[in-house]
């Protein structure tokens, strides 16, 4: 979200056609980045029961923000000065901060809280550096960041998420 703010300055305050290319460029990334994001949870992990509906409502976002488009473009065709293209690319700022507040307030899925209580027993289950499996000794961030624990660090729970869907 925050790179989409920042490509939309670049467009908004361009200073030639090669500056405004430029941006154009790097707006795509994100938008490229939403729509796969949005069309791949709804393909893949949201529940079956609304895949479909979900799926449809993507494509329903986006033919309705072409609609948009077409419809500020028309109001601003008539604006003779640098403004006429300038605030179509400025009316893009007011989609990201509802966006941003959605995100924030957005509730978990169940499987991701299901996949965060599965890695905390996994936790509780790794072997402290004495080589006891007591729970009422605790590591400190520097223990998991040296020897035999660093490796295991980052090698046990990317195995432990491939091996437990």
């Amino acid at each position: 979200m925050a790179s989409m703010i920042g490509t939309i300055f670049i467009l908004v305050f361009a200073q030639s056609i090669e500056m405004l290319m430029a941006g154009g460029i790097l707006c795509g990334i994100p938008w490229g980045v939403f729509q796969t994001l949005t069309t791949a949870y709804a393909a893949e992990i949201c529940p079956m029961a609304i895949r479909g509906h979900l799926t449809s409502f993507v494509n329903i976002c986006w033919a309705s923000g072409l609609f948009i488009a077409a419809c500020v473009v028309r109001g601003t065709i008539s604006i003779q000065n640098e403004w006429g293209w300038r605030l179509p690319y400025m009316l893009q700022w007011v989609w990201p901060v509802p966006l941003f507040l959605v995100c924030l307030f957005a509730p978990e899925s169940e499987s991701a809280k299901h996949k965060s209580r599965k890695r905390l027993i996994y936790r509780s289950m790794v072997v402290m550096p004495s080589g006891s499996t007591s729970r009422s000794q605790e590591l400190d961030s520097t223990d998991c960041s040296q020897g035999i624990l660093y490796r295991r660090t980052f090698e046990c729970p990317g195995r432990f998420d491939r091996s437990h869907p």
